[in-house]
C-alpha cells in the first residue's frame, strides 16, 4: 500500500509539474517560459539508432522504424506504457523509408522503401523470429514507396510512391484494386479521412494535395501549396474530416478547409526553424503539433484568433527533440522523437 501511494504521488508530480494539470491547456500555456510541461517516457535502447518514424498501433503499441534508407533497417514494436520491446522484425529488404501498423487489432505491420514494393508482416508469429518472412508483398509501383496506411483494419492498404501514383490494395490477395494518377511528380504522403474511409488525400512534390474518392477512383478536389514556401512533405486530416494540414518545408503548416476550395484557411510558421517535416492535429482538433528537421517541435492552439507557437522541446534538464511525431488515435499521448529516442508525451 505504501508503494502504491508513492507511485500515485510520482504520477501526480509529473502531471502537475510547473502548473500543468492534465488537459488544462489554458493553464499550461500561460507560463512565462512558454514551454508546455509534459510527462514523458523515453523509448530507446541498444537496438535503436537512426529512428525515422514512430506510429501508434492498438492500445500502447508503438512501432518505430530505424535505420531508414540504409542497409540496417529494423521494425520494433514497443509497449509504450513501460518502454519495453515486444517484437523485433528485420525486413526481408532493407532501405526502408516508411512504415505502418494496423490499429484495430494490432496484428500487422508493413514497410516500404527504395525497392518499390511493400512488405506486410504478422505479429502473430508464435516463434517471434526477427527474420520472419512477410505474409504478403505488394508489388506494382515503379518508384520508391514514400508512405502507406492501413485501411479497413488489415483488409486494405493505400500506398504513395515516387512513380506519381497511389494504389489501393487488397492485402490478403496482394491485388492492386485501384490506381490513382494525377500528381505531376513524386507522391510523398497519404492520409485516410477518419470519418469516411472512402476518402483519402495525397500530397506530392508538385505541391498539390489531392482529395480522392476510393469508390469512384477519381480526384474530388485539389488544394495548392505556394511553391515559394518550399516542397510539401506531409499531409494529415483534421479529426472531423473537414480540414487538411500540409507540412511545407521552408514555411511550416498550411491548413485547408476541405469543403471550401483550395485557398488556405490558416498558415502557421515559426521563425528560425528549418524544414517542417510533419504536422498533426490533436484528437479534439484544437491543437496542431508540428515537428522540424532541426529537432524543434511546437504546439499551436488553432482555435485562438492569432495562434501562437509553444515549444514541446522541454528544458535543458529534460530535452526532447522532435523530427517526427504521431498522435495516439485515442488522443491521450503524443510520440515525439528524433534519431536517438522517442518521448511518449502524456496529458496534453
Amino acid at each position: 500500500m505504501v508503494k502504491l501511494e508513492s507511485l500515485k504521488g510520482d504520477i501526480s508530480t509529473l502531471r502537475f509539474e510547473d502548473g500543468y494539470s492534465g488537459n488544462d491547456w489554458q493553464q499550461s500555456v500561460s507560463k512565462p517560459n512558454e514551454h508546455l510541461r509534459v510527462a514523458k517516457r523515453k523509448v530507446n535502447g541498444k537496438d535503436v539508432y537512426n529512428m525515422i518514424q514512430a506510429k501508434w498501433g492498438k492500445g500502447d503499441q508503438l512501432l518505430t522504424l530505424t535505420g531508414g534508407a540504409s542497409a540496417c533497417t529494423t521494425l520494433i514494436v514497443w509497449d509504450a506504457s513501460v518502454a519495453a520491446k515486444q517484437r523485433l522484425i528485420i525486413p526481408e529488404n532493407h532501405w526502408q523509408l516508411c512504415s505502418a501498423i494496423e490499429r484495430e487489432q494490432g496484428k500487422f505491420v508493413a514497410c516500404g522503401g527504395l525497392h518499390n514494393w511493400v512488405e506486410v508482416y504478422s505479429l502473430d508469429d508464435a516463434y517471434k523470429d526477427p527474420y520472419t518472412d512477410p505474409v504478403m508483398s505488394l508489388r506494382q509501383h515503379d518508384g520508391y514507396i514514400a508512405d502507406l496506411e492501413f485501411v479497413n483494419g488489415s483488409k486494405n492498404m493505400i500506398t504513395a510512391s515516387g512513380d506519381s501514383q497511389c494504389i489501393l490494395w487488397e492485402i490478403e490477395s496482394g491485388t492492386a484494386t485501384e490506381v490513382f494518377s494525377g500528381h505531376d511528380g513524386d507522391v510523398v504522403g497519404v492520409t485516410v479521412n477518419p470519418t469516411n474511409p472512402s476518402l483519402f488525400a495525397s500530397g506530392g512534390i508538385d505541391n498539390k494535395i489531392k482529395l480522392w474518392d476510393i469508390r469512384t477512383g477519381k480526384s474530388e478536389q485539389d488544394f495548392n501549396v505556394n511553391t515559394s514556401d518550399g516542397e510539401l512533405n506531409y499531409v494529415a486530416f483534421h479529426p472531423n474530416g473537414n480540414s487538411l494540414v500540409g507540412s511545407v518545408a521552408e514555411f511550416g503548416s498550411v491548413i485547408f478547409d476541405a469543403k471550401k476550395g483550395s485557398e488556405p484557411q490558416k498558415k502557421l510558421t515559426v521563425p528560425g526553424t528549418y524544414d517542417c517535416s510533419m504536422s498533426q492535429f490533436s484528437k479534439s482538433g484544437r491543437l496542431l503539433f508540428t515537428a522540424y528537421e532541426d529537432g524543434s517541435a511546437y504546439a499551436f492552439d488553432i482555435m485562438s484568433a492569432e495562434p501562437k507557437a509553444y515549444s514541446l522541446n522541454g528544458t535543458k534538464k529534460s530535452k526532447i527533440k522532435g523530427q517526427f511525431l504521431d498522435v495516439h488515435p485515442d488522443g491521450y499521448a503524443l510520440a515525439l522523437g528524433d534519431a536517438s529516442q522517442v518521448a511518449v508525451v502524456l496529458h496534453f
